[in-house]
């Protein structure tokens, strides 16, 4: 049985995927009512709330929240909390995604250090923080750095996740990418040739109940995307 706190979560993330921004804004301020803003139960609804901003790209409404959820996580929970790393983490995220790397590059390193030290170094949240800090060396174009720490990251994620895993194939893709943006297409291309090939296995096994030609327009779609993701991911 869920604990009030994970029920709460749960029915926070499903406003935010169904309602529109305001509607969830207004609704999920009622459920905050009885909590009192220096809850971490708050701290989480606000981190929840800034990943919707983010995602629409209403980045200066995600700062705020984000920086609001922090200060709660780091009075309530401590700097050597998951939790706190994780708010660090997507405030890195935003200042990354308005290319402001100055900004993002200690939230990046905190975050690692952090998940580091409390959950180890082959736990998924910490191959995240390889990997984010890998977008922002490309951002940065220090081309070296962001392949050690796509490799790492992606070492990381085929012990805990497996080929098939679209954590996986998120890395493996970018990587690719990167190798041909610096020219270096004999490591490319057989990285994208693994990546399609995952790629149409996990829509095989997926998407087993969509016809052929629904299957092409999928896949059309999705390559066309994963041509920019090492921008967007």
């Amino acid at each position: 049985m869920l604990r009030r706190s994970q029920a709460l979560q749960f029915y926070i993330k499903i406003l935010a995927t169904t309602l529109r921004p305001k509607r969830f804004t207004r609704v999920y301020r009622n459920k905050m009512k009885g909590l009192g803003v220096n809850h971490p139960e708050y701290a989480s609804a606000l981190n929840s709330l800034a990943g919707l901003y983010w995602s629409m790209g209403k980045y200066e409404q995600a700062e705020t929240l984000y920086q609001q959820a922090l200060k709660i996580r780091k009075e309530t929970l401590g700097e050597k909390n998951p939790d706190y790393a994780t708010t660090l983490n997507n405030l890195g995220l935003v200042y990354l995604s308005t290319g402001e790397t100055d900004k993002a590059l200690p939230m990046f390193y905190d975050a690692l250090r952090i998940r580091r030290e409390v959950l180890g170094e082959k736990h998924y949240q910490y191959a995240s923080s390889l990997y984010n800090l890998g977008l922002l060396y490309v951002a940065r174009e220090n081309y070296d750095k962001a392949e050690t720490l796509f490799l790492e990251a992606l070492g990381i994620r085929e012990k805990v996740f497996g080929k098939q895993h679209p954590q996986y194939t998120t890395i493996l893709n970018n990587l690719a990418s990167l190798y041909s943006i610096t020219g270096q297409y004999d490591k490319a291309e057989p990285l994208f040739i693994e990546n399609t090939n995952l790629r149409l296995a996990q829509i095989a096994n997926n998407f087993s109940y969509l016809s052929e030609s629904e299957k092409e327009r999928y896949w059309t779609t999705l390559s066309r995307n994963l041509i920019c993701s090492i921008h967007l991911q």
